[in-house]
């Protein structure tokens, strides 16, 4: 039997309850913690350095939206120590956050080179998401490769499958679909060779497979496929050892709808979800927009606006917003 989107989404939806808590866009997802292995004798870790606190002083400023004050202290603290990898950090992101790529690429540039290897992967990952900020994937996925190679090398699949995934999200914003497909699918067998993942870990990293290939066929106009990989996924949530997850389905039924030109329902699913979420309130600017509802869209980007984490999220929505506002 063959139903339209609108009622796959009534079929699922009816059935769910969101919680409360959670992430609405995937990708922001903290990724499933493998099971714990017994520690070997060792001395204890020393304690970390105290922050600096022009950098914890700058962190609190731009948490609160005052941006040209954040980089006014990073800037502060570089002129202090030119080699301070978090200034220099916290002002790429600062500068991207206010559209400032190519300056904050510079400052990604300095921290890449300067980082120890324990931090390293951190700063090829800011570097990755400012390229994100103007859907530049090809880009972005030369700083996520180091990444994963290095995190595969280390032993540590986990990680590498978070890094996967975040290239392939980068990948099927962009709108390449094929390098998106396969990242994803990367991202999904790097996956299995997790160790000593419980069922429900297992079940996780299922999910966010299904969900992954029910965003790339909405993109690719094959309502029917996503709305399948979506009941699936829902079958697996459906077993509740996962109950934390089920705002993700929110999420895709409002994505699947909006690429399948039925804005309202898009609109109705996403504001059941996280409306903290940059991405969300992106996706909801974007069906007013298709509506040509210029009052909410309007409303709606500039609450994106106003998204301070330096993230995929906030990456390809202020994308949106700025092109919007702008115009």
């Amino acid at each position: 039997m063959t139903f339209t989107i609108r009622q796959t989404i009534a079929l699922l939806a009816g059935v769910f309850l969101l919680g409360s808590g959670g992430d609405a866009a995937l990708a922001q997802t903290p990724a499933p913690s493998p099971t714990p292995q017994p520690a070997p004798t060792a001395q204890p870790a020393p304690a970390p350095a105290p922050q600096n606190p022009l950098i914890k002083e700058a962190q609190q400023l731009g948490t609160d939206g005052k941006l040209p004050e954040a980089l006014a202290l990073y800037r502060k603290a570089l002129a202090a120590d030119p080699r301070f990898v978090d200034a220099h950090l916290g002002a790429g992101r600062t500068l991207d956050l206010t559209g400032q790529h190519i300056d904050a690429r510079r400052h990604f540039a300095t921290a890449i080179e300067l980082a120890a290897p324990a931090a390293k992967a951190q700063a090829l990952t800011a570097m990755a998401v400012s390229y994100a900020f103007e859907a530049k994937a090809a880009d972005a996925a030369t700083f996520y490769e180091k990444v994963f190679t290095e995190r595969m090398a280390a032993g540590n699949a986990s990680a590498a499958t978070g890094t996967a995934n975040a290239m392939a999200r980068v990948y099927l914003e962009a709108g390449d679909l094929a390098n998106a497909e396969k990242w994803y699918r990367t991202g999904y067998e790097t996956s299995k060779k997790i160790p000593k993942l419980t069922p429900a870990q297992t079940d996780l990293w299922e999910m966010r497979w299904l969900h992954a290939q029910a965003r790339i066929a909405a993109r690719r106009g094959n309502a029917a496929d996503a709305a399948r990989h979506a009941g699936a996924l829902k079958a697996l949530l459906d077993k509740g050892e996962n109950d934390d997850e089920r705002p993700q389905l929110q999420y895709l039924l409002g994505y699947i709808a909006l690429e399948a030109g039925q804005y309202d329902t898009a609109i109705a699913e996403l504001e059941k979800g996280n409306l903290t979420d940059s991405f969300v309130l992106g996706l909801i600017a974007r069906a007013y927009e298709k509506k040509a509802d210029t009052a909410k869209a309007t409303e709606y980007y500039r609450k994106v606006m106003a998204a301070t984490t330096h993230s995929i999220n906030t990456a390809f929505s202020q994308q949106w917003a700025r092109k919007y506002l702008t115009q």
